[in-house]
């Protein structure tokens, strides 16, 4: 996993890529996934722009499952110097065969390219 940001201002640019492997009874899944992230200050938080990008897994333990994409728009408000609240909107989009989810993970059961949205609401503290 690699990644990098780059602050100007009260803006902040950020970018990354990682590659997976998973091997399973002499069986393997591979993937590479990347991202990039603006935000931006304004007052006491950030409004926040994310877009990430899964390519299809390969490999003989799950050839042929497809990627997936993930925009998410939010805003984090700074409560404290280690406590935040959040709130964001995410788009997810499956590839055609693609199994992702909102939540995390792949799953294994559902219906192909169905990708979703969904909201998320939360307290961020650094301890």
């Amino acid at each position: 996993r690699l990644g990098t940001a780059y602050r100007f201002g009260g803006a902040q640019i950020s970018a990354g890529w990682e590659r997976l492997r998973h091997d399973v009874d002499a069986r393997d899944a591979r993937q590479q996934a990347w991202w990039i992230g603006l935000a931006q200050r304004v007052g006491d938080g950030a409004l926040r722009l994310n877009f990430a990008r899964a390519a299809d897994i390969s490999g003989n333990l799950a050839s042929g499952l497809g990627g997936t994409r993930q925009l998410a728009l939010g805003y984090e408000h700074g409560l404290s110097a280690q406590t935040a609240i959040y709130a964001f909107y995410t788009r997810l989009s499956n590839d055609p065969n693609g199994l992702f989810r909102l939540g995390g993970g792949e799953v294994e059961t559902g219906v192909a390219a169905a990708g979703g949205n969904g909201i998320s609401l939360g307290v961020r503290h650094s301890f």
